[in-house]
């Protein structure tokens, strides 16, 4: 029957069968029914897992190394020893750091065993056996640390006093914060590229850059650090009365030596005049140079006139200007004095030398 039904109406049969499956799904949450439980999370690693697991990441680091990968057996073996923190697998990573070239690391490394061998024999109770046994651990650390300790890599900062004494500093060594107690040490660093920043509230910082290489000791000067809140100064009292007495006396004497120059110049031109002139007259050329002297004259006349006057302000001005702070002078009744009186009648200048 239901092939009947198919043949005959495909579409509508297959959209009732579709909406059937819709409603079937969409039934339990609509009834209430909780979603299922998440799957629980595994049970952290106990300390036998981790010392296994460490067991294994030190096999493959050893194995690694035969292998002369030498980079990937350190980063495993310092996997293995954070999470089984054996002094075996110490002393073997202190050894992958010096086979990289990594001799500060090393150095780092083997001293820590060393102050772990020797509080371990102070402790109370250590039998002669382990005590015997460190000694021989001892001697070998020391073996090792003395082949590298000649070429690790150091690096001193040279601080100016006046970059030292400012408030706020701060130094950076490749953006981690270096304490203040560590800027004068001698920094053992593994070979690599060191930015050395400075930085100060109201100050620009600045970067020193060098590059670190086994057997090198260095030593930095640090630059000092240019303000970037510099006050300015303050106004000097009659700065500005001053400058417009010397800008006016210049332009005084400007005038004054331009009056001076026209006026001989329309001397000689009359004297040349003269020549085409006798008892009766003059000549219509002389007349003509006469004119022109004449008013070279007035032009001349009213140059001095003016210089004169401006030169005159100038100088009122400038000796009127109250003096500039810090500025000093020869005092007592006997030094020299000019000062300018002003009265109803004009103005008048005493000197006294």
């Amino acid at each position: 029957m239901w092939k009947q039904a198919l043949s005959r109406h495909p579409r509508a049969l297959l959209s009732a069968l579709l909406l059937a499956a819709l409603l079937g799904t969409a039934a339990p949450a609509a009834a209430g029914d909780k979603p299922p439980p998440a799957a629980p999370r595994p049970p952290p690693a106990s300390a036998d897992d981790k010392r296994e697991e460490a067991k294994r990441l030190f096999d493959r680091a050893l194995a690694l190394t035969k292998s002369y990968r030498h980079f990937e057996a350190c980063a495993l073996m310092e996997r293995s020893y954070e999470m089984d923190a054996s002094l075996n697998t110490k002393f073997w990573l202190a050894r992958c750091k010096t086979t990289v070239g990594h001799l500060a690391s090393a150095s780092r490394i083997y001293k820590e065993i060393l102050a772990a061998l020797a509080e371990e024999n102070r402790a109370p109770g250590v039998s002669d056996d382990t005590r015997s046994a460190n000694e021989r651990r001892v001697a070998l650390v020391e073996e090792d640390l003395s082949k590298i300790v000649a070429d690790v890599p150091t690096l001193r900062l040279q601080i100016p006093p006046a970059l030292g004494d400012l408030k706020g500093l701060t130094l950076q060594r490749n953006g981690a914060s270096v304490p203040r107690s560590e800027w004068t040490e001698a920094w053992s660093l593994d070979p690599g590229t060191y930015t050395i920043t400075t930085s100060a509230p109201g100050y620009a910082s600045a970067s020193v850059v060098r590059e670190v290489e086994n057997g090198q000791q260095l030593t930095v000067s640090l630059p000092p650090l240019v303000a970037t809140d510099v006050a300015p100064a303050p106004a000097q009292p009659g700065a500005v009365q001053r400058a417009l007495g010397w800008t006016s006396g210049g332009l005084g004497v400007a005038s004054l030596a331009a009056g001076g120059g026209l006026l001989i110049a329309a001397k000689l031109e009359y004297d040349g005049s003269l020549t085409g002139c006798d008892a009766v007259g003059c000549n219509a050329a002389s007349r003509e140079e006469q004119r022109g002297a004449a008013l070279k004259a007035d032009v001349a006349t009213g140059l001095l006139l003016g210089g004169a006057a401006v030169a005159g302000a100038g100088l009122v001005l400038l000796l009127t200007a109250p003096p500039a702070r810090g500025a000093t002078s020869p005092t007592g009744p006997d030094a020299p004095r000019i000062q300018a009186t002003f009265t109803p009648s004009g103005v008048g200048l005493q000197a006294r030398w």
